[in-house]
């Protein structure tokens, strides 16, 4: 192993290396790892996009270690969704998804099936033995739930899954009884019988599309579940992506019909302006809340480490 090779496998770029010395890149260790299989397991995706940014280490991307396996079979086994975004955000970097390693498994049979074998084998890794008494590499703790068994991780799907679903058909529900219980009611008689009193207004064509966007999404997440019980479906990689597009469309749900309420109320509140105005404010800070959840876990790590050192400059001064 090269101080690069470490580094990296320690989660660090160390980018004085990288520019004194380019031809270091391409060096391998006795396992016949580039770099990139260490960053595979140990970089954060923000790192990593800085480290393809050289173009002879994006070249390396497709390279064999002595078993066979490339970077892209690293990923396909542990960071799933992280070669999904390479592949579609970095379009010069070419990735041979068909290339086999030496138990004939390919990186798209991992993406779709899974290698229990692979997980194991990387595992290792991290485990202390000589000369490395820290492990080879160390493994981002973003991922590290990856390490868990099969039992463990099919009870995570099926809890999971039973949450989702509960979301899923409650949206479903309310947006379809929302769809015949028109906000500002029918008109009672004459040609127009049983026809939306607002129809021709914006607020409330704009409400009828968004209470349909909801109720086709949550649906769809629905069936998206409903495939999952089915047991002719391969591997927990397939359950998975059904259980990431499910809970995405869930989401979305949420928003449309967070727009729907927002605009049916709007629709029928026209002669109080400023009560449709309050309520559309009150509406719409659902996004606001959604962005400052999501930025909260983001950011939750971080904190942490700012606590820490923010521990250790107050200690340094009381002790």
């Amino acid at each position: 192993m090269t101080p690069l090779h470490i580094a990296i496998g320690r989660g660090y770029i160390p980018h004085e290396i990288i520019s004194c010395c380019p031809d270091c890149c391409a060096l391998v260790d006795e396992r016949r790892w580039n770099v990139l299989h260490f960053a595979m397991l140990s970089l954060t995706y923000q790192d990593l996009k800085i480290l393809l940014k050289h173009p002879l280490i994006k070249n390396l991307i497709n390279d064999k270690d002595v078993d066979g396996n490339t970077p892209l079979h690293i990923l396909a086994t542990f960071r799933l969704g992280l070669l999904w975004r390479i592949e579609h955000e970095y379009k010069d970097v070419k990735l041979d998804l068909d290339v086999v390693n030496n138990q004939n498994m390919s990186v798209r049979g991992v993406m779709d099936f899974g290698s229990r074998q692979l997980e194991q084998e990387f595992q290792k890794l991290e485990e202390p033995a000589a000369p490395y008494l820290h492990g080879v590499v160390r493994v981002n703790k973003e991922f590290r739930f990856r390490y868990r068994d099969e039992e463990e991780l099919n009870k995570l799907l099926e809890k999971t899954k039973e949450s989702h679903l509960i979301v899923a058909g409650l949206i479903s529900t309310v947006t379809f009884t929302a769809a015949f219980t028109l906000p500002g009611g029918v008109i009672q008689d004459g040609d127009k019988e049983g026809s939306a009193i607002l129809s021709k207004k914006f607020a409330f064509q704009a409400f009828v599309m968004t209470d349909a966007i909801a109720m086709v999404l949550s649906l769809s997440a629905v069936f998206a579940h409903f495939l999952m019980s089915l047991p002719l479906l391969p591997g927990n990689k397939t359950s998975e992506f059904l259980l990431y597009y499910a809970g995405l469309s869930t989401v979305m749900a949420m928003g449309a019909m967070v727009i729907a309420f927002v605009t049916g109320t709007f629709a029928v509140l026209t002669t109080s302006l400023w009560l449709a105005i309050l309520t559309t404010f009150i509406g719409f800070s659902f996004f606001l809340l959604m962005f400052l959840i999501i930025c909260g876990v983001r950011m939750r790590d971080r904190m942490d480490i700012w606590v820490m050192h923010l521990f250790r400059f107050v200690s340094f001064f009381f002790y």
